[in-house]
């Protein structure tokens, strides 16, 4: 058993005592439980404690004789039966209209109220409980997913795979609680809370009331949820007795209608750097609304498709394909050939568990530039003495030459404007270096080279 079904079971077991014990409160003394102080002075627990409203609690009545006679100095803020012969009594307090006077500064809002019991052998006791208020279950939490299409139209419903809001409004006589924190926690199903400070999603988080009141709590259920009951809780942060349970739908995966996906873009044109090459590049495309996870899949070897899961790329089939969790997907579109022009716009399919599709196209042409002309040099190869040099004319391309030697001790080399210098470097020693060496001139997208021929050794 889970943690969260283990705490969905105990508070189930809790609601149920509660009820059994509603219900022998009212079934006259035929339900109640044995009084093994019958007959001796009235007493009443607790004799003192805290019930917070809309919270059911328990009373308990012994001695005397029963039915007993049960009063509250404030039936309003603390309802219960005038009489009963149950020893046990569930009571719902209210909301107290008004709280004690004379409270410490942030102190727990509570109005006292003494309830008196009699019992047939003319003995009573008092117990004094203090109705601590709970306007939670006035803040009216609202659940909303607005990206799940068969939530459409409700406030109790979310989709697998999909984010959602709880919202409520914190105000009490009028009086917004802007400031005031609020706990919300999963109690049951297949969904986790988002904590925007932390950017991670947990189990329970804690918000703080804006300006207006207005509390606002993301979440997102699981993509693999089946249909399911979950619930949520939400607390006073400051008084976590102060609490309200509010069930909803999850929504299974590939149930309802498909959804309608957009993609951002929807079209992507990449243009080569002159008129002999393709467009080249990487474009990220973003895929909102549908139920995570997302795929993605290329109908071209040329267009490679990278989701934000990590798993192989996607090349023309050749590879699962891409996926993506996130909200809203999020994947790469890549071509990397620029000898192969796709000018009719090949398409990437996206779709995701509910059935939804949407296509991006992607387009790659040819440049407007003149082409660059090949990168050559003259003479491709030069003879060197030891500590002799000689020059080398370098054209084409563009322009920008970097220049390289394949052993840098022997032959040193570097390129200014369109002449590429050379010298055999002295200083060997007894070492030995091949000839000939090679040096090799670049300008990022293309290479020539010149064979030097040199001496082995340069002392």
């Amino acid at each position: 058993m889970t943690k969260a079904l283990r705490g969905f079971a105990s508070t189930l077991g809790l609601a149920l005592s509660v009820v059994a014990l509603g219900v022998l409160s009212s079934c006259g003394g035929g339900g109640a439980s044995v009084n093994p102080d019958l007959g001796g002075p009235m007493q009443i627990f607790p004799e003192e404690g805290t019930f917070y409203a809309g919270v059911p609690s328990v009373i308990t009545l012994a001695g005397s004789v029963p039915p007993y006679s049960v009063t509250s100095s404030d039936p309003t803020t603390l309802p219960v039966p005038n009489t009963t012969n149950a020893n046990k009594l569930v009571v719902i307090p209210n909301n107290p209209g008004v709280v004690d006077t004379g409270l410490a500064p942030n102190a727990l809002p509570i109005r006292t109220v003494n309830v008196t019991v009699r019992g047939q052998n003319a003995t009573q006791a008092v117990s004094t409980i203090h109705v601590a208020q709970n306007f939670l279950v006035s803040y009216n939490a609202v659940i909303t997913s607005p990206t799940c299409p068969a939530a459409a139209g409700t406030t109790v419903a979310a989709c697998a795979g999909q984010p959602g809001l709880v919202t409520l409004l914190a105000v009490v006589n009028g009086v917004l609680q802007a400031g005031k924190q609020f706990k919300f926690c999963n109690v049951i199903g297949d969904f986790q809370f988002y904590d925007l400070p932390t950017n991670t999603f947990q189990q329970c988080i804690t918000v703080t009331a804006d300006a207006q009141g207005k509390v606002i709590a993301p979440f997102r259920t699981l993509a693999s949820a089946p249909t399911q009951i979950a619930i949520f809780r939400v607390s006073d942060a400051a008084n976590p007795n102060v609490f309200q349970d509010t069930p909803f739908t999850i929504i299974g995966a590939g149930t309802g209608t498909p959804a309608t996906l957009v993609a951002i873009p929807a079209t992507i044109t990449l243009t080569g750097r002159n008129a002999n090459e393709c467009g080249t590049g990487s474009a990220d495309v973003f895929i909102f609304d549908g139920q995570t996870p997302y795929q993605g899949v290329s109908t071209d070897p040329n267009i490679v498709v990278t989701g934000s899961d990590p798993l192989p790329p996607q090349n023309g089939g050749t590879a699962p394909p891409a996926t993506s969790s996130t909200q809203p997907g999020r994947f790469t579109v890549t071509v990397n050939n620029p000898n192969a022009c796709l000018t009719t716009g090949k398409p990437v399919i996206f779709t995701d568990q509910s059935g939804g599709r949407v296509v991006v196209t992607v387009t790659t042409i040819r440049g407007t530039s003149p082409p660059v002309s090949a990168l050559v040099v003259a003479p491709t190869s030069i003879t060197l003495i030891c500590g002799g040099q000689g020059n080398v004319s370098v054209a084409g391309g563009n322009g920008n030459y970097v220049a390289n030697s394949s052993d840098i001790r022997a032959v040193s080399a570097f390129a200014v404007a369109n002449t590429l210098s050379i010298t055999r470097n002295n200083g060997d020693g007894a070492t030995l270096h091949p000839t000939p060496a090679t040096v090799s001139v670049t300008d990022g997208s293309s290479v020539a080279t010149v064979q030097v021929n040199i001496p082995t050794n340069c002392p």
